[in-house]
């Protein structure tokens, strides 16, 4: 049974979660990892986790800021002013207008190579 573009994105996505939050945990308690995380996060993902980005996709890993709070009260922490995510998406240039129509039902299926755009 073949899966449609909309499965095959959140395969992908769900892949991408568990890859990051390794990604993360490894980065938490191995210093030369977290260097190689933010030099080059592409290579160090591939490299430890056999993971490639979309090559359409660059991943830019920085420092991030906030603060984790372990409550003592049995609740669970939480964690307390992250740093903002910042998402860049390209514009992609306007085609002739007779080409509008089909030029944006196609962008919209590129969803799997360029994520975010147009989700799936």
């Amino acid at each position: 049974m073949e899966t449609d573009d909309t499965t095959q994105a959140w395969d992908l996505w769900l892949v991408w979660r568990d890859v990051w939050l390794s990604a993360v945990a490894l980065a938490w308690r191995n210093e030369q990892f977290k260097r190689d995380l933010l030099k080059d996060p592409r290579r160090a993902l591939e490299q430890q986790f056999n993971y490639q980005l979309p090559w359409q996709m660059e991943l830019i890993v920085k420092e991030g800021e906030g603060q984790w709070d372990a409550t003592t009260d049995g609740r669970a922490g939480k964690w307390n002013d992250l740093s903002n995510m910042t998402l860049t998406i390209p514009l992609p240039p306007a085609p002739a207008a007779q080409d509008a129509a089909i030029a944006l039902a196609n962008y919209s299926s590129l969803g799997r190579a360029y994520p975010f755009s147009t989700c799936c």
